[in-house]
């Protein structure tokens, strides 16, 4: 596995494992209307290139394909965190965790936090995250349970 910086080349692959990742794991824990609006943010290839040019955007992969994604903003934001519906639990949302923690402190930040779902909740919560707050997300017209969770360094 490689984890490098994201390009807009890249951004087929991401919106592609974003939407099956809604749509295969997160569908444990979310409706079915909670879904379709969720991955429907996949479309928006407009939004995905603004994020990867402005954000510290990395993705991990192999010589096949994608293995996952994440982003930092520079004020400590942890926006993204996707892994492949068929690598989950195999250590590659850690090694993403790992090279954000890297930029955190090349960043001189004290903390990070993230908006997790309730599927990603039990990784954040095993890495250190302290829930700070839960609250309902509406994303068109549809609600969404959301936790704001921060990590102190």
């Amino acid at each position: 596995m490689t984890i490098r910086k994201a390009t807009v080349a890249d951004n087929q692959a991401i919106t592609q494992l974003f939407y099956e990742t809604i749509t295969s794991v997160n569908v444990r824990d979310y409706d079915a209307q909670q879904i379709v609006t969720w991955a429907s943010s996949a479309e928006n290839k407009g939004f995905w290139q603004e994020q990867i040019e402005k954000q510290y955007f990395i993705i991990a992969e192999n010589d096949e394909y994608l293995l996952g994604f994440a982003s930092l903003t520079v004020d400590g934001y942890l926006d993204f965190m996707y892994v492949h519906k068929n690598h989950q639990k195999q250590g590659i949302a850690s090694a993403l965790l790992g090279n954000i923690l890297t930029e955190a402190n090349r960043l001189n930040l004290t903390k990070i936090w993230t908006d997790a779902s309730i599927t990603a909740r039990p990784f954040f919560l095993n890495k250190g995250f302290i829930i700070e707050k839960i609250y309902t997300k509406i994303s068109k017209e549809v609600a969404f349970e959301n936790a704001i969770m921060g990590l102190k360094f």
